[in-house]
């Protein structure tokens, strides 16, 4: 039980307390949703003055349950963020300067709530709906009547949607699952796996090693309480963004560059370390975001300069700032509605496209703006390839997502040729896809036929949550644009 260890820990907690025995019973108090054990753990470890790493509180929070009240998730989160240390080697004394923590720890008090609320409020207004049968979104799709049984590897479960009703979840949803006989067994988890009358849950709060233990002979409720994968996906961006490493950058461990942790420590306004800034002569932002770019292509993105600034279709002021972006390492470009900011987007990624290392990243918040991104480059013939769901993107724009471009390739039988930059998942092809939360079921055979059209577009397209699909993640995109970026958390 857990709260019964959080008591008895709390109670007997020394100077020399079991940080792993702590973190072991934290994790399990937040995914089983008792917040009040959690936050007896918590107090324990606020009066022996340790401190925890980011990832473990990562960890935690992603294991909350989207049904938990708010004022006790949020206690225990900002609780946590308190009691932080952001060092990956796990030394929480590790030299790090008061001023630097104090500013990652604002850092986390700040955005940890509201990614917490966001994702707290967005269950409890799928439940709503789901109690009331559905509103024809997918958050609160409810199915009734399915069964379930407990599948081999631990933690997880197999539900079969009976006949004549929509199968709609979908790798990543959060769903609950509530006994029609026993309305007091629930379980509550992320779908991991999916296919058209059947999707596979990893319940929250059972580990792995343990088979789940499920009535025989009864029915189940499935509402769609969400999207749990976008809410990790926020809180791992966090933790990369926050972390220090002994070496290299904050959230690039595969090519360091010394001016990605200014960068990072910029956006937490957090100190420079000492030892970047003897790295570098003469620090500011300014001088970190007009190097040139450093993936190799400064030749040819020099050579596309002219053309840019000698471009039709921009304005003067729209030439400027692609001519920047062309040869700066990074470039804000702002302006009021209606100045052409979609427009200048969609040259500049062509630009990128067609004279430097491909394909390009697209990102915006919302998919609308991102619909309106392939819109624009479709027009002028740039080969574009759409990462999403499809009732998240337009009718009419149908054409240019993977799904379909996958579909096309296996009609026409393309051969499948392994692209430059992408290596396959370790241990086989299972994983992601191609929608928000990884798409139809894992990679299985496809892999390589994905691998195909990511490698032919000039530029993929996706929200800045579906960017985190873990395909994407296997790709070094040289570029990257975020329109929107305002709007994005």
């Amino acid at each position: 039980d857990a709260r019964e260890a959080a008591r008895i820990i709390a109670q007997n907690v020394g100077p020399h307390m079991d940080v792993k025995l702590f973190e072991d019973v934290l994790a399990c108090c937040m995914q089983v949703g008792d917040l009040r054990a959690a936050g007896l753990m918590v107090s324990a470890m606020q009066r022996c003055q340790q401190r925890i790493s980011v990832r473990l509180v990562v960890q935690a929070v992603a294991g909350l349950s989207q049904r938990a009240e708010v004022a006790e998730a949020l206690a225990v989160s900002g609780a946590l963020a308190n009691l932080c240390h952001f060092n990956v080697d796990g030394n929480a004394d590790g030299g790090m300067a008061a001023a630097d923590l104090e500013h990652r720890v604002a850092y986390l008090r700040h955005f940890l709530p509201l990614m917490v609320s966001e994702f707290l409020a967005e269950g409890h207004q799928g439940l709503a709906s789901g109690n009331k049968m559905g509103s024809g979104k997918r958050q609160g799709s409810v199915i009734r009547g399915a069964a379930a049984m407990p599948l081999p590897n631990g933690g997880q479960l197999r539900c079969q949607v009976p006949f004549g009703q929509p199968q709609p979840f979908q790798k990543g949803d959060s769903v609950l699952l509530t006994c029609e006989q026993d309305q007091s067994r629930e379980y509550e988890g992320e779908v991991v796996d999916d296919g058209p009358r059947t999707f596979n849950v990893r319940v929250v709060g059972v580990p792995s090693s343990k088979p789940l233990q499920m009535p025989t002979n009864v029915t189940w409720t499935a509402v769609c309480l969400g999207y749990r994968s976008t809410f990790s996906r926020q809180l791992e961006a966090m933790r990369q963004l926050l972390e220090v490493r002994p070496r290299g950058p904050l959230s690039n461990t595969l090519r360091p560059k010394v001016a990605d942790q200014p960068l990072c420590c910029a956006l937490v306004q957090a100190p420079l370390p000492e030892t970047v800034q003897a790295a570098l002569s003469a620090f500011g932002l300014e001088s970190i975001c007009a190097q040139p770019p450093d993936d190799g292509s400064s030749a040819s993105l020099a050579r596309a300069l002219p053309q840019a600034r000698a471009e039709l279709t921009l304005n003067p002021s729209q030439q400027d700032a692609v001519s920047a972006a062309l040869a700066r390492r990074l470039t804000l470009i702002q302006g009021p509605p209606g100045t052409g900011k979609t427009h200048t987007a969609v040259r500049l990624l062509a630009f990128w496209a067609r004279s430097g290392a491909r394909p390009v990243l697209a990102c915006s918040d919302s998919n609308i703006a991102v619909d309106n991104l392939v819109e624009g480059l479709a027009a002028i013939g740039v080969n574009i390839c759409r990462i999403g769901r499809s009732e998240s993107i337009r009718p009419d724009l149908e054409k240019y997502s993977l799904d379909s471009q996958l579909n096309a390739a296996e009609a026409s039988a393309l051969p499948m040729v392994p692209p430059m930059g992408m290596v396959p998942p370790a241990g086989g092809t299972k994983g992601g896809g191609s929608g928000k939360g990884g798409g139809k079921g894992g990679y299985g055979g496809q892999y390589d036929a994905m691998q195909n059209v990511l490698r032919a577009a000039e530029v993929v397209c996706a929200t800045c949550s579906g960017a985190g699909v873990d395909l994407l993640s296997r790709i070094a995109f040289p570029s990257l644009l975020i329109d929107e970026a305002a709007q994005a958390t």
